[in-house]
């Protein structure tokens, strides 16, 4: 009797970000976990869409900050034109309005650079299941807020 290879599918990731080394090390990160693959990066807009029409991903990790167009914008383009491929914004900024145009632009997730490499796994594998992710501070932030607004 031969045992059977049961082989986990692997998920197909996309890295958008505009730092080198940053952009280095979460491909790394990404390619180092059995279930995700790193399948392209790249460090502005232009090169977003272009992978996307290639590689056809199931999560785009996205910076909030490119040059060559916005990210916003790119993020609703995305949402109509393909909307299987869920987004994760990777991003520098803590206020809560960034994370909510994110949001509403259309991704799935929110969080901080300054996040450990734990918590960036988490998040893209919550978003891979389909959930919302916030990071802590962005969702501590969202909590504070809604106590403050009258009912």
């Amino acid at each position: 009797m031969n045992a059977i290879t049961q082989t986990e599918k692997t998920s197909s990731v996309v890295v958008v970000e505009d730092h080198p080394v940053l952009c280095d090390g979460l491909k790394q990160l990404i390619n180092s976990q059995p279930d995700l693959d790193c399948i392209g990066v790249a460090d502005d807009v232009s090169g977003a869409k272009r992978l996307v029409q290639e590689c056809k991903p199931d999560l785009m990790v996205l910076d909030l900050r490119l040059k060559g167009g916005d990210t916003l914008d790119f993020i609703k383009t995305l949402r109509v034109e393909c909307p299987e491929v869920k987004v994760l914004v990777l991003s520098q900024y803590d206020e809560l309005v960034f994370a909510e145009r994110a949001l509403r632009a259309g991704a799935s997730g929110y969080i901080m650079k300054e996040n450990t490499t734990n918590e960036v796994m988490r998040a893209v594998r919550k978003v891979l299941a389909g959930e919302l992710y916030f990071s802590d501070r962005v969702a501590a932030a969202v909590v504070q807020r809604t106590l403050r607004e009258k009912p």
